[in-house]
């Protein structure tokens, strides 16, 4: 106990502790976030806003916890700002699933290119994590003719603002015909006695 504690201690107090003793101690303290990213998540949260917006994230990874805390830091540094707030497939007060309604009326739509996973037309889709990739893939392939404009494109970061809601809907309601859903999707989206 005392040599993981003095360890975390001096990791601590060095200014630029090297990555292989981080690595090799478990104690990460650098963080390794490309700034070009972490510059566009903080210009788009400080964009001037009217009205509330909410930015529709499909995966769960290190962008949408980086933008989470870049939209806290706003929070409390700007409480005069109009709130972003972030809506996911998981809420912790609902069944975990994509809610069309939700991807519909959101103002952004983020994924990670890198976590797209398509299933064959006319497949069941029957996990979150089979929605996750197909949805992912969806809207890593929109464009200006599906009612986007891209904000950012990065590696592990896509971030895209809705121009024209019609027209994403449009291009959900294709995609979403494309498939069969597992039950707890189609209870979500089109109500109990649908199927």
């Amino acid at each position: 106990m005392i040599a993981v504690a003095l360890n975390t201690t001096l990791i601590l107090l060095v200014p630029r502790p090297a990555l292989a003793w981080q690595q090799f101690s478990g104690e990460g303290i650098t963080a390794d976030f490309p700034p070009n990213v972490l510059s566009a998540f903080k210009q788009f949260v400080a964009a001037p806003a009217t009205q509330p917006r909410s930015v529709y994230v499909f995966s769960f990874d290190v962008s949408d916890g980086i933008l989470d805390a870049v939209i806290d830091e706003s929070r409390l540094l700007h409480p005069e700002r109009q709130a972003l707030s972030l809506r996911r497939p998981i809420d912790w007060q609902r069944s975990a699933t994509i809610r069309l309604h939700e991807v519909e009326t959101a103002n952004a739509l983020m994924v990670n290119p890198q976590q797209c996973a398509w299933a064959p037309t006319g497949q069941t889709v029957t996990s979150l994590a089979e929605e996750q990739g197909v949805f992912t893939c969806w809207a890593d392939g929109l464009t200006a003719a599906d009612g986007v404009t891209v904000f950012l494109a990065a590696p592990t970061a896509r971030l895209l603002v809705v121009a024209d809601p019609a027209k994403l809907k449009e291009s959900l309601q294709r995609m979403v015909a494309a498939y069969k859903w597992d039950p707890t999707f189609v209870t979500a989206n089109f109500g109990p006695n649908a199927g």
